[in-house]
């Protein structure tokens, strides 16, 4: 605002208060993916990426279990720590000796944060 007479005007302020709705902002929402190797020895390692497609951060995330066709993996517990919104963290899992190359399995990974937990299963084809 530029007041025409620069001598006779009057000043004025406005205060306006924003209410912020949290009901709009999403939860955490947690999902993995994962890619399987195998080393000479015959273990199969699994990089696990878990991604936050929420809108607020997963607190405290810690990978609980993983199997793979049924055989537990030792590495867990894993802590991945917080995951904010749209990010994401990676672990590496370690299953030795679980079947023979080409051999179809499913692979389970689950964990919790604060506020909830999470399980993702994948069909996957042993390396």
């Amino acid at each position: 605002f530029t007041p025409t007479d620069s001598l006779d005007y009057t000043q004025s302020t406005k205060s306006v208060l924003i209410n912020v709705d949290p009901s709009n902002i999403t939860p955490a929402s947690l999902f993995s993916t994962s890619v399987l190797t195998r080393d000479t020895s015959g273990s199969i390692f699994v990089d696990v990426t878990v991604a936050n497609i929420g809108g607020t951060a997963a607190l405290n995330v810690t990978l609980t279990g993983a199997t793979l066709g049924g055989t537990a993996s030792p590495s867990v517990p894993i802590v991945l720590g917080s995951i904010p919104a749209h990010g994401q963290a990676t672990a590496m899992l370690t299953f030795p000796n679980v079947g023979a190359t080409g051999t179809r399995s499913l692979l389970t990974v689950s964990g919790a944060y604060a506020g909830g937990t999470f399980t993702g299963t994948l069909r996957v084809t042993l390396t």
